[in-house]
C-alpha cells in the first residue's frame, strides 16, 4: 500500500489505478454492456417490432447507429493488430479477457433502471 508520502510510488499506482480504471470503464461498460449487449435487443427490435409500435419508437433512438458501428468499427478496434492495443494498456487480448469476466456475471436484472439506481449500481455510483 502506498500512501501520499510515497511520492514516486504513490503517483505511479495512482496512475496504474486511473489506466486500468479507464479500461474497465471503456471495455466492459461502454463497449461490452453497451454495444455487444444491446446488438440483440437492436437487432430483435428490427426484425420483429413494427414501425409504429411504441417499443420501437423508444427504442429506435438508442439503437441508431449500434449496428452499423458494431458491424465495422469492432473489427476494426479488435483486430490482432488493431486500434485498441493503442488505445489501451490492457491491449486486445486483456480486453478480451475482460469481456469474457463480464460475460459470466452479467444477467438481464443488470438492466434493470430502477433497481440500479436503488443499489447504486448505476455507472459504476457505488455508496461507501
Amino acid at each position: 500500500m502506498f500512501t501520499p508520502e510515497d511520492s514516486e510510488q504513490w503517483l505511479m499506482a495512482k496512475h496504474v489505478l486511473q489506466s486500468v480504471d479507464f479500461a474497465q470503464t471503456q471495455v466492459v461498460e461502454h463497449l461490452f454492456k453497451l454495444h455487444m449487449f444491446m446488438e440483440s435487443v437492436c437487432v430483435c427490435m428490427h426484425r420483429n417490432l413494427a414501425k409504429l409500435h411504441p417499443l420501437h419508437h423508444l427504442l429506435k433512438h438508442h439503437c441508431r447507429g449500434l449496428i452499423g458501428t458494431n458491424s465495422f468499427g469492432t473489427p476494426f478496434l479488435m483486430a490482432k493488430d488493431g486500434s485498441i492495443n493503442s488505445l489501451l494498456t490492457v491491449g486486445r487480448d486483456g480486453s478480451q479477457v475482460m469481456m469474457a469476466r463480464a460475460y459470466q456475471e452479467i444477467s438481464w436484472d443488470d438492466t434493470d433502471f430502477l433497481d440500479n439506481i436503488k443499489v447504486g449500481t448505476m455507472y459504476n455510483v457505488h455508496t461507501y
